[in-house]
């Protein structure tokens, strides 16, 4: 659990270096309890996953081990953060604009979820003896189910103004 705890000091130093430039101990702490929900999902979903699979043994170090295979977004979200840093905010504004920069952080994430899936892949044989198809479709279900309740969530949390907006709920700005 000691990585998933470091994993959301570092989303909130991201959410500091973004917004201002610099960390702050404010935009830190308020930006990992923004974004707790990202470690929160994922080890829920491998809990479930880990269940299935009916794993003896200490959870926490179980979730440790597993968590240690986020390195490559880890690194993905130094290098993203520690690049809009360094941006003013019409640079990143520009930055953001083109589409160049768009292909290039979707890529640079594609090859992040590459990489940290085949390293989980390998964790779920090694820990669990799980064949390499048995392992595969674990990682799959792991994700599946922490990038689906994800999307829920943030749809959810971005959608309800539009669906309120929508239905004539919301009255008018004063």
């Amino acid at each position: 659990m000691r990585r998933l705890l470091f994993q959301t000091f570092l989303l909130g130093c991201a959410v500091s270096l973004i917004v201002s430039g610099r960390l702050t101990l404010r935009l830190t702490l308020g930006g990992a309890v923004a974004w707790v929900i990202i470690p929160l999902f994922e080890g829920a979903s491998f809990a479930i996953v880990r269940r299935r699979v009916r794993r003896r043994g200490s959870f926490a170090r179980d979730l440790d081990r597993f968590a240690a295979g986020d390195w490559p977004w880890v690194v993905w979200l130094i290098a993203v953060s520690g690049v809009m840093s360094f941006l003013t905010p019409v640079q990143a504004n520009a930055w953001f604009s083109a589409w160049s920069s768009w292909i290039a952080i979707d890529l640079t994430a594609f090859a992040a979820a590459l990489c940290a899936a085949s390293i989980d892949v390998r964790f779920f044989q090694d820990a669990f003896a799980r064949t390499r198809a048995d392992a595969i479709r674990d990682v799959l279900l792991q994700r599946a189910i922490s990038w689906s309740a994800l999307a829920v969530y943030f749809a959810g949390f971005a959608g309800w103004p539009l669906v309120v907006d929508r239905l004539g709920l919301a009255g008018p700005l004063t």
